[in-house]
């Protein structure tokens, strides 16, 4: 699996998901590669390793900021 050294960019975390995201549709089209199955996991771990997140209403934003964003809703 690939390791990053240096910190992931946004536009390089919006790029693996759109991938993720692409190969998902292909999966439900029945589309699957021979390494389908591989990279989807890669990309899940990439992702999952990552310091952005998708939420809805605020785009993608650093998980530092929605750690923020949910800690200041839990407190109302």
């Amino acid at each position: 699996m690939a390791e990053l050294t240096q910190p992931m960019t946004q536009s390089q975390f919006l790029q693996l998901q759109d991938e993720l995201d692409q190969r998902l549709l292909a999966c439900a089209m029945g589309q699957e590669t021979d390494d389908t199955d591989l990279r989807i996991a890669e990309l899940h771990s990439l992702l999952d390793d990552a310091p952005w997140t998708l939420v809805p209403g605020e785009g993608c934003i650093l998980k530092t900021q929605w750690d923020a964003l949910f800690a200041a809703s839990a407190a109302k």
